[in-house]
């Protein structure tokens, strides 16, 4: 069976114990199973940052975004530190390959646990603004515009897009959302308002 480091509580700190003695040579490196959790269910999201492009400029692609929460129920319920992940697929003829490398964030218990894994050229999208008028005057004057969203799939599989307005843009004097053809929402783990289209 494979051998994990235990996890100890010091106040605010997490202690992980080997079971069994370990030494580290001069000029060695070692590696060590801090946990290993099994058939832990995950979300796959194409995800986009709204950005204005020009109309001939390429297309955005989607980043792929692997989405666990980590509570007990979902297969994790551990303290996650942050640093590096690998990701590895199951390929038919060869078996396990490596996918990818990638990081995660420091993760506590109950909440979601975010993987950032590559780009998904089969999707993209363009965020073209078709309209942008002024109102009012002086310190009252105000800028509204209008934006076109298109996202396409090339796949073979359906895929559930997320559209993140970051806060740079909702952060500004006097932002607010006017009409919109996709109702948006606030993400509660991230504080940004996105737009999710499955």
């Amino acid at each position: 069976s494979r051998i994990k480091a235990q996890m100890e509580e010091l106040g605010d700190y997490k202690a992980y114990v080997l079971p069994v003695p370990t030494t580290v040579a001069a000029n060695q490196m070692k590696q060590v199973l801090f946990f290993a959790q099994d058939d832990v269910p995950f979300q796959r999201i194409y995800s986009f940052d709204l950005q204005e492009r020009e109309p001939d400029a390429p297309l955005a692609i989607a980043r792929i975004d692997l989405l666990m929460r980590n509570d007990a129920e979902q297969g994790l319920g551990l303290p996650v530190p942050e640093g590096k992940t690998v990701i590895m697929a199951d390929d038919p003829s060869f078996g396990p390959m490596l996918a990818g490398q990638t990081r995660f964030d420091d993760t506590p218990v109950g909440l979601p646990l975010r993987v950032v894994f590559g780009n998904a050229p089969q999707v993209t999208g363009s965020f073209l603004l078709v309209e942008e008028r002024s109102r009012g005057s002086g310190a009252r004057q105000k800028a509204e515009r209008t934006y076109r969203i298109e996202l396409t799939n090339g796949g073979d599989q359906a895929a559930t897009v997320e559209v993140v307005i970051p806060a740079s843009v909702t952060g500004l004097r006097g932002f607010r959302m006017g009409r919109e053809g996709i109702r948006s929402r606030i993400d509660p783990d991230r504080g940004v308002r996105v737009w999710s289209l499955n």
